[in-house]
């Protein structure tokens, strides 16, 4: 059950915590390096992805019957879709949600934020 006391009571020490009426700026600064940062590691991984797709050894095979190769494939294959998620993560939140005020772009649905997990 929902208690409105406790979550003003919440609210207002996160605030503090945050570094009173500055929490904003520091809030989207937070979201701003976040998408930043997964944006730049998707990428990446894809360049990566890509690189060991299409360079082939001296007899014509693909990279991939490399076991370096192999691994390599499929952490940037996991890295992608991690980091992914962390590029949408603050806007699979719901817009109306309890912790809307302290993550920036919330703008999605209770619907989204279950899918997304």
């Amino acid at each position: 059950m929902f208690n409105e006391t406790y979550y003003q009571e919440l609210s207002s020490e996160m605030i503090q915590l945050w570094g009173g009426e500055n929490y904003v700026l520091k809030r989207n600064a937070i979201t701003c390096v976040t998408k930043v940062t997964s944006a730049l590691s998707f990428f990446g991984s894809v360049y990566i992805l890509f690189d060991i797709l299409k360079t082939r050894n001296s007899s014509h095979h693909l990279q991939l019957s490399n076991l370096f190769n192999q691994l390599l494939f499929c952490l940037s294959c996991s890295d992608a879709i991690s980091s992914l998620a962390m590029f949408f993560s603050t806007w699979a939140m719901p817009a109306d949600g309890i912790d809307a005020k302290f993550f920036a772009g919330s703008s999605g649905s209770a619907t989204s934020c279950t899918t997304q997990g």
